[in-house]
């Protein structure tokens, strides 16, 4: 899964618009979707924001999570 289809799947999961995680992180409707779909990637800042808003691990977005399962 990827970062965009992350946000998108956890935000789904809060009962989130897009309007609304932008409100509560900062950053437009627009910059949401862009992240999403993979158009653009958040900031170290907005995605840690982007977190904890939507009470996930950034090591579950960035998909660190995975990787440690990988290689163990």
């Amino acid at each position: 899964m990827t970062l965009g289809e992350k946000i998108k799947t956890a935000r789904e999961n809060r009962g989130m618009t897009q309007n609304q995680l932008g409100a509560a992180v900062g950053v437009t409707e627009q910059a949401v979707y862009y992240f999403e779909h993979g158009l653009r990637v958040p900031s170290v800042q907005t995605l840690t924001e982007i977190a904890a808003v939507l009470d996930v691990s950034l090591d579950w977005l960035c998909g660190l999570e995975e990787l440690k399962k990988e290689r163990a």
